[in-house]
């Protein structure tokens, strides 16, 4: 769990990056006047910088955009939730409620708060730099779930979750 640590990418996580990059210049091509948003973190720095590199796009950094607070679990592997909290780690059937239900960490609503206050901000189609929990948050709030299909939502790297009229479909990069 990093919640407000931060770790350099992986080779892994620079492809993904870079793939990202060649899906977002699609869209930019199909949307101008995109406007560009991502979280102040260390991780989202690096994956934005690759992402958009020769795009010339406008980034605005958000705080609210920052991944939840894992309170006690920050920088503990799941084993290690599971051999310290036993009690509280069986509660948690998906990596999502996990991520969420740290002693002393950010909880689903007041992550809730910080992302919808984020949302009634925007002006017009976005792209969004972030992490695992803030995004499965951001989208379960466009998309007008609640708390238990939130935590339920897909959860992969590397694809870009777009949403458009209530709708959300998955773009992946070639070959995936």
């Amino acid at each position: 769990m990093q919640g407000h640590l931060d770790s350099p990418l992986t080779e892994l996580g620079r492809e993904n990056a870079r793939a990202q990059g060649r899906l977002i210049k699609e869209l930019a091509a199909q949307h101008p006047g995109l406007h560009f948003f991502a979280s102040p973190q260390g991780r989202v720095r690096q994956t934005r910088r690759i992402a958009l590199e020769g795009l010339g796009a406008e980034m605005r950094e958000d705080a609210r955009l920052k991944e939840a607070a894992a309170g006690a679990w920050q920088g503990l592997t799941e084993a290690e939730i599971a051999a310290r909290y036993p009690e509280l780690y069986a509660r948690h059937e998906t990596r999502l409620s996990l991520g969420l239900g740290a002693p002393g960490g950010e909880g689903f609503h007041d992550l809730a708060a910080r992302c919808d206050a984020f949302l009634s901000e925007l002006t017009g189609p976005s792209v969004i730099f972030t992490h695992g929990v803030t995004l499965a948050v951001l989208r379960g709030l466009a998309l007008g779930l609640g708390e238990q299909e939130v935590l339920g939502l897909d959860h992969r790297q590397g694809v870009i979750y777009a949403i458009e009229d209530g709708r959300e479909r998955v773009l992946e990069p070639a070959g995936q």
